[in-house]
């Protein structure tokens, strides 16, 4: 599959193509790369997708925002949490101006930037992070959607990793 989006990406850039599409077409194959660990490959379709989205769609876009938040995702993959936290972090500032609070992508910005901080040790930032992304889930999603249980695994890991059995024993009993 990796070949379909390289030939897909090359007939694009040879016709006149819809830049929209585009986009969207780099960005199933960052997605692509960052599934399979191929965190290099990524980041140069990242390049170009962020070079499109700002150029085509301007910096203040959900588009723009995705492209900022698949960077961190190969950053955070590639163990650099400080490069993660800091693309991350301005995904959350064009997500929040865009779409305001109480969102599910801004509650996935949450949940990154919470995991960033609990791979870094700074478990209260984490914390702080992990509870916004899950108050926005359960209120927006419902306590039986998937992306609560992630964030409720993600306190459980948390509380683990700080000696809070209790707490990690009671929030996986949610």
């Amino acid at each position: 599959t990796a070949e379909i989006y390289e030939k897909a990406s090359s007939l694009a850039r040879e016709c006149d193509y819809d830049k929209e599409k585009f986009a969207k077409l780099l960005e199933k194959k960052s997605d692509f790369l960052i599934k399979h660990a191929l965190y290099s490959e990524a980041q140069v379709v990242n390049d170009e997708w962020l070079s499109l989205c700002k150029e085509h769609f301007g910096e203040k876009h959900v588009s723009t925002a995705a492209s900022y938040n698949n960077i961190g995702l190969a950053y955070y993959s590639l163990g650099d949490y400080d490069k993660a936290l800091e693309y991350y972090n301005k995904a959350l500032g064009i997500q929040l101006n865009v779409l305001g609070e109480n969102h599910p992508c801004v509650a996935a910005s949450y949940n990154n930037i919470g995991m960033a901080y609990c791979s870094l040790g700074d478990y209260d930032k984490a914390l702080e992070y992990y509870n916004k992304a899950h108050d926005i889930r359960l209120d927006v999603l419902g306590e039986n959607h998937p992306d609560v249980a992630t964030t409720l695994d993600c306190l459980v890991f948390l509380y683990s990793e700080t000696q809070q059995f209790l707490k990690a024993y009671k929030t996986a009993e949610d």
